[in-house]
């Protein structure tokens, strides 16, 4: 009896998860996204429906037009970014209807162009005494979902002491400027979040001007020479996104100069444009 029982159970709970995967929530839409069809039983024709996100953010309003068995067609009335397989439909109340936008969080679609500058202290093995700050800015295209084309200049300059160990240890004052052009790819992660992770790397070319306050030639300034050199830079930032179209970013760099090599703690501001 009691075997009986339990079999009926199992029996019972696998149905029952059996029927609830059989009617979770599909949305399919054409090529131009201007009709849905959803396996949402709980609409009927005439209902106004919104159409939202993982974030629940409202992408799109329509209304239910026809129905067929466990199908239910929706047109879609106002689009406001791209409709994804995964999008969940929720009937609209009556108050809401008119205008859901203002009842609900709105989706936004990422800029394509954005814009960025950023400043901060930078470390370069030139000397063991050397200080060093950089500026810098860029632009990017996005090419998909979350991969940008980056075009990025950063200038840096640096000065110090260096020694001299062939010469007595003769000390030898330096200064130098460079300036690095970097095409390059980013991604970004969580890019819908309040915090998002950015990654970008690139490689270019280094244009450097070295000057000294001697004749001495300390080793550890044949790391870069006034001119054009490799230059390659690879970079993590994190951006905060709840202030519209601009992001604060903090970034952390690691470059090559030449033969140097310099790491660096930025900040600075992204801006998307529409």
């Amino acid at each position: 009896m009691m075997l009986h029982s339990l079999i009926t159970t199992v029996l019972v709970f696998t149905g029952l998860f059996a029927t609830s995967a059989a009617l979770a929530e599909t949305l399919q839409c054409d090529q131009k996204q201007t009709f849905c069809l959803t396996s949402n039983r709980r609409l009927v024709v005439g209902d106004a429906v919104g159409i939202f996100n993982a974030d629940k953010e409202l992408v799109a309003t329509g209304e239910v037009v026809s129905m067929r068995a466990a199908k239910r067609k929706i047109e879609i009335n106002k689009r406001l970014g791209a409709i994804r397989k995964g999008d969940k439909v929720r009937r609209l109340e009556t108050d809401v209807s008119a205008d859901p936008t203002q009842a609900f969080p709105v989706y936004k679609e990422p800029a394509r162009i954005v814009g960025g500058a950023a400043a901060g202290l930078t470390r370069i093995n030139l000397a063991e005494n050397t200080s060093a700050y950089s500026a810098g800015g860029f632009g990017q295209y996005r090419w998909r979902k979350n991969i940008q084309l980056v075009a990025r200049a950063h200038f840096f300059t640096a000065s110090g002491i260096a020694v001299d160990t062939s010469n007595g240890d003769e000390e030898e004052a330096f200064s130098a400027q460079g300036l690095t052009l970097l095409p390059g790819l980013a991604y970004e992660i969580f890019a819908k979040r309040t915090w998002s992770l950015r990654g970008e790397a690139g490689i270019g070319a280094s244009f450097v001007s070295l000057n000294t306050s001697g004749n001495a030639s300390p080793k550890s300034l044949e790391k870069v020479n006034s001119g054009v050199g490799l230059g390659a830079r690879l970079g993590t930032s994190v951006l905060y996104n709840r202030l519209g179209d601009w992001h604060p970013e903090m970034a952390f760099e690691f470059m090559k100069i030449h033969d140097s090599r310099a790491t660096t703690v930025a900040f600075g501001i992204m801006r998307e444009i529409r």
